[in-house]
C-alpha cells in the first residue's frame, strides 16, 4: 500500500482478549446509548470494565467487532450523513485526492468517498467483520482497509503525505484527553500543509449525555448496554486542537431514529502552519510563559 506516493506498513492486528457478554432484558425495547436495541435477540453486548489504556482499547475492540460480527450491517449499507456533509466541503477542495479514515467499521463512507472519486484508506482495530468484504466488492477499487490500531498506523504513514483524515463517531471511543492529543498530533503531522481533518463526535447534547456511571469529565461507562464513550463540546474540540489546527467550522447536528436520536458535533479543521515538532501542549504552553515572566 502507498500513501503520499510512499511504501505504508500495515497495522498488524492485535489479539482479542476474553470478555464477558452481557444479555439484556427481554422486555425493555429502547435504544441503549452505545447503539444496542434493548430486548433484541442479538443486543449481546461484550464489555470489559478495565482501567489501562491497553485494556481499553481491548474492550472497545471486543465490543464492536462482536456487533461487526451480526447478520445486518449494524449502520446499515447507505453512507452516513455526515459523509455526504464532508463531501460537500471536499468539493470546495480541488486539492484533496487522498483520505485516510480512521475508525472505518466495515467501509460504507470509505466506499462512498472512492466512489466520489477520493483514494481512501480505511484503518479499523475491528477488520470490519464480514461486511466490509460484500461492501467492498460492490465498491471502488480505490478504497483499501488496514485492520490495526488507528495510532500505530498513523505513526507508519509518511509525513505530510495525506490530503485530508476523516473519521465518524471514532473520537468518542474511550480516549482521554491526552490521548486525543497524542492523535491529533499524529494527525498533524502526516497532513499536508493546510490539509483538512474532518471528524464527527457525540455531542455534550446528546440526550444520552450524563447518564451510565461517569468515569472521567464527559466520559460515560454505559455497561452492559453500550461501551464507555466520551462526549464532544464545541470548547473541548477548540482545547484539544490548540496549537495544531485551525477551526474550519463547528456545527451541531441531530442524526439518529427516532426511537434513539442523538445529537453529534460536526467538527472541520485545516492544518495550521506550524511545526509539529515545536507545538506545545495548553499546559506546557502556559508553563512556558510563567517562566518567561519569572525571567524578566
Amino acid at each position: 500500500m502507498t500513501i503520499g506516493g510512499q511504501a505504508v506498513p500495515a497495522a498488524g492486528p492485535e489479539q482479542d482478549i476474553p470478555s464477558q457478554p452481557g444479555r439484556v432484558g427481554a422486555k425493555a425495547r429502547r435504544w441503549g446509548p452505545g447503539g444496542t436495541l434493548n430486548g433484541s435477540s442479538e443486543s449481546t453486548a461484550r464489555v470489559v470494565r478495565v482501567k489501562s489504556p491497553t485494556q481499553r482499547r481491548e474492550a472497545q475492540r471486543a465490543f464492536w467487532r462482536f456487533k461487526y460480527e451480526q447478520r445486518e450491517p449494524f449502520f446499515g449499507e447507505s453512507e452516513s450523513a455526515f459523509a455526504r456533509y464532508c463531501l460537500k466541503v471536499l468539493r470546495r477542495e480541488p486539492s484533496v485526492r487522498e483520505v485516510v479514515e480512521l475508525g472505518s467499521g466495515y467501509g460504507r463512507d470509505a466506499r462512498f468517498l472512492a466512489e466520489c472519486g477520493y483514494s481512501v484508506t480505511g484503518v479499523d482495530v475491528t477488520g470490519g467483520g464480514a461486511h466490509r468484504s460484500v461492501l467492498a466488492r460492490r465498491g471502488s477499487e480505490s478504497a483499501r482497509f488496514v485492520e490495526g490500531d488507528a495510532l500505530r498506523f498513523l505513526d507508519g504513514l509518511p509525513a505530510g503525505g495525506s490530503d485530508a483524515v476523516y473519521s465518524n463517531m471514532f473520537f468518542n471511543m474511550d480516549y482521554t484527553r491526552r490521548e486525543h492529543r497524542r492523535l491529533l498530533k499524529a494527525i498533524h503531522r502526516v497532513l499536508r500543509e493546510s490539509g483538512l481533518h474532518l471528524y464527527s463526535a457525540r455531542s455534550t447534547t446528546d440526550p444520552w449525555y450524563g447518564r451510565g456511571r461517569k468515569v472521567r469529565p464527559d466520559t460515560f461507562d454505559f455497561a452492559p448496554n453500550g461501551v464507555t464513550m466520551h462526549f464532544f463540546s464545541k470548547e473541548y474540540a477548540d482545547e484539544v486542537s490548540e496549537g495544531l489546527f485551525e477551526p474550519v467550522s463547528r456545527r451541531e447536528q441531530r442524526e439518529g431514529k427516532d426511537d434513539f436520536p442523538i445529537r453529534l458535533l460536526y467538527v472541520v479543521d485545516r492544518k495550521a502552519h506550524t511545526n509539529a515538532t515545536t507545538v506545545q501542549s495548553p499546559k506546557r504552553r502556559s508553563e512556558t510563559r510563567r517562566r518567561s515572566r519569572d525571567r524578566s
